[in-house]
């Protein structure tokens, strides 16, 4: 019987497995699970004091240099951290409202405002989510769907939609892509800023995420943060679509865990319903492609920042894809494995497959990893 697990990403490094002893003893502490049926019927949909905590510790600095207040880790620690953070299903939009903008303006030019936002999300008082996607499945930034424009008397003026948009509903602002004279620029929104229509959505698992309409939403000259950050935006994308798949691991990794618990306390005809070959078999499906997701990953990890950004991105994507049918099948399965009461409010398994449903989508699905997977694939030469 598998009991659903694989060595975890990072375990024989002596600081992520500090970092994992440490998040865990938070997530335990805030008992996500319930939480996660508390805040969805709550506006915002996550909450402000377990924002402030995981910046206290250190989350969102992880990327960063010593010299800028970070703890100069690399992506294999967040992918360790949001590993943890998928097992305990933790609603807070650590990912795309945390970790990117931190990374991101981290990479811009130094300025006041771009200085005074940087603390603001190291320190937990600003909630900044990325506003980069104009379209559905779009998984690298693209200028298309929302414009800058030049001058006007107050300065910029904003023009287009950017979609889902993680944490809109509450958030302090947001960091908007665009194009800018045929260059992908950055600016600072405000959340309240006329001409900016927030349109939320609710989620299959009681998030929210948001369209943000922008019709001719003039901005100070010092919105602006970057006139050229598409390289920056591009590299922090990557690795956030890794910290993704990550979580979608660390949620396939404690649904089949779940699973494989109920199945052996759960009697019928006499036995643990654990003994029935049938079953087995079905778990051992499960562990396999859950193992070939955690391969997939850390091949990705190894490979994002090379040389070679095709091979990088296609390493990326392959994971992102794993990971997502991982989760997804793994949740339904286990839905199905638990029987009747798998459907019911009240089990939490179900709370995994809908939290699946929704990181599976986020930075584009399986479908769409696959198409760039296949675009970026080298060319084969046949001999002359």
């Amino acid at each position: 019987m598998p009991d659903g697990a694989t060595q975890p990403l990072g375990e024989a490094d002596d600081t992520i497995r500090l970092l994992r002893d440490s998040a865990r003893g938070f997530l335990a502490g805030h008992h996500t699970r319930g939480r996660l049926r508390m805040l969805r019927d709550t506006p915002a949909g996550w909450d402000r004091a377990v924002w402030r905590g995981a910046a206290a510790l250190g989350w969102f600095a992880m990327r960063l240099p010593e010299a800028a207040g970070g703890m100069a880790l690399g992506v294999d620690a967040v992918a360790a951290l949001m590993e943890e953070a998928g097992a305990a299903l933790l609603p807070e939009p650590v990912v795309t409202a945390g970790l990117m903008p931190a990374s991101l303006l981290q990479a811009l030019p130094r300025s006041g405002p771009r200085d005074r936002l940087l603390a603001g999300v190291l320190d937990g008082s600003l909630l900044l989510p990325v506003a980069w996607q104009g379209r559905a499945e779009q998984v690298a930034p693209e200028a298309a769907l929302a414009h800058l424009g030049g001058t006007s008397a107050t300065g910029l003026v904003l023009t287009g939609t950017r979609r889902f948009v993680p944490a809109a509903v509450g958030a302090d602002g947001y960091l908007v892509a665009a194009e800018r004279e045929g260059r992908l620029a950055l600016a600072f929104v405000p959340p309240a800023a006329p001409g900016l229509a927030v349109v939320p959505r609710r989620l299959v698992d009681g998030s929210i995420a948001a369209t943000l309409r922008f019709e001719g939403l003039a901005l100070p000259a010092a919105a602006l943060l970057a006139e050229d950050a598409g390289d920056a935006l591009a590299a922090v994308v990557e690795e956030a679509t890794l910290a993704i798949a990550a979580q979608l691991l660390g949620l396939a990794g404690a649904a089949l865990a779940m699973t494989t618990a109920y199945l052996r306390t759960r009697v019928q005809f006499g036995k643990p319903l654990a003994e029935f070959q049938v079953l087995q078999h079905r778990l051992v499906d499960l562990a396999i492609e859950r193992r070939l997701a955690a391969a997939a990953l850390r091949h990705a990890l190894r490979s994002i920042g090379d040389d070679d950004a095709a091979a990088g991105a296609r390493a990326v994507s392959m994971a992102k894809a794993r990971c997502a049918q991982a989760a997804v099948s793994i949740g339904r399965e286990a839905v199905q494995l638990h029987g009747a009461i798998g459907f019911t409010d009240e089990a939490d398994i179900g709370l995994h497959l809908r939290v699946a449903l929704r990181l599976a989508a986020l930075h584009g699905g399986a479908a769409a990893h696959r198409a760039r997977f296949a675009r970026l694939r080298p060319a084969v030469h046949a001999d002359a």
